[in-house]
């Protein structure tokens, strides 16, 4: 595990929040925007949970797309998650996250145990203990933005899903008290302490757009990381292209 990422432990949660989050909340912890820095250039490494790019340097906006992934046919149970975020670069810090989870589970509304497929549009915090706020549920295929910007003391948050229509803002005073120094754009084997699921047979997923501090990120200011899954070949993003990568998850054999 590298100090530039949180552990697996801490970034483990239920997919399905207890309600939804209203938008425009606010919480108070107070706090001031970062000053910008050059980023620092990275070398390929392996994380475990996660795959796709990080990037160092001082962080006040994380923006990119994509398609929300599918639950392939066959799938085992599982659950999965495709977000962007910013955090502190040594892993122990403040951490705001935003994206969606992908999750299929053996129960089904009301506790029935029926093979069920949820896809919910989420954020969490530090401050949350990392625990997912449901915003919305969104379906596979879907097209989805997603953006975190500081400013004033506060972070605002946005997705929105533009193939339903759907979107979700709020601002929150959570993790403005130290400086953010590395951004995320990542695929996550959610490794759900209450279910102990494994990973979900997947679409591949693209990122695109992908910009922080209003700009496109250059490829040799990226950190690479790859998701290591037991008895399967290490899942990795494929090379920044056009300001977009992929990450192939479809594949792998469960």
């Amino acid at each position: 595990m590298r100090v530039v990422t949180k552990t697996v432990a801490r970034r483990i949660a239920a997919v399905l929040a207890a309600g939804v989050a209203a938008a425009g909340i606010v919480v108070a912890v107070g706090g001031s925007a970062p000053s910008r820095q050059v980023s620092r250039p990275a070398r390929p490494t392996k994380i475990g949970a996660f795959a796709g790019y990080l990037w160092a340097g001082d962080v006040i906006m994380v923006r990119a797309s994509w398609k929300v992934p599918r639950i392939l046919a066959g799938s085992p149970y599982g659950s999965a998650g495709t977000w962007i975020d910013a955090q502190e670069v040594d892993g122990h810090g403040p951490f705001i996250q935003i994206g969606t989870n992908e999750e299929k589970t053996d129960y089904g509304p009301g506790g029935f145990y029926t093979p069920t497929k949820y896809y919910t549009a989420f954020w969490s915090d530090t401050t949350l203990h990392d625990q997912p706020q449901l915003l919305f549920y969104v379906s596979p295929g879907d097209r989805i933005s997603a953006s975190l910007k500081q400013a004033a003391g506060h972070w605002l948050l946005n997705i929105t899903d533009s193939t339903s229509g759907t979107a979700q803002s709020l601002s929150t005073h959570d993790e403005t008290d130290e400086l953010l120094d590395q951004a995320d754009w990542l695929q996550e084997h959610v490794m759900s302490a209450r279910d102990n699921y494994g990973y979900p047979r997947l679409s591949a997923v693209t990122f695109r757009h992908l910009a922080v501090d209003s700009a496109a990120p250059s490829p040799d200011t990226l950190q690479s990381a790859s998701m290591s899954l037991h008895d399967t070949p290490d899942i990795q993003p494929t090379p920044l292209a056009s300001d977009s990568f992929t990450v192939g998850v479809s594949s792998v054999a469960q």
